[in-house]
């Protein structure tokens, strides 16, 4: 997938050029989950987004997403996820109603 790869190589040249910023690295884990990528490679943005942000919507969907039996996970890890998400966000949290979403897409 040669467009999947200039988007990914796009992303990473973001990134360099603005570190701070969680973007370029939630779109690196969006296309490393469509690429359905080794956990190695998806959790490395992962971490990589959390170091910019512990909060960010959209990384918490991309995982939920990757996690899902669907996709590369398991019932048994998109749970044990939400768990742990859940007891680390305050319940004001943006990503607090990430059970819910869980919920919807089954």
């Amino acid at each position: 997938m040669p467009a999947a790869q200039e988007v990914l190589d796009a992303c990473h040249r973001a990134a360099d050029d603005h570190p701070a910023d969680p973007t370029p690295w939630v779109v690196i884990l969006g296309g490393l989950r469509r690429l359905r990528c080794s956990r190695q490679e998806v959790f490395w943005a992962w971490n990589e987004v959390l170091r910019r942000d512990r909060r960010h919507r959209q990384a918490y969907l991309q995982m939920l997403g990757y996690l899902s039996p669907a996709e590369c996970g398991s019932h048994m890890q998109m749970m044990d996820f939400i768990e742990t998400t859940q007891a680390r966000m305050p319940a004001t949290a943006p990503i607090s109603g990430l059970e819910l979403t869980a919920a919807t897409r089954q």
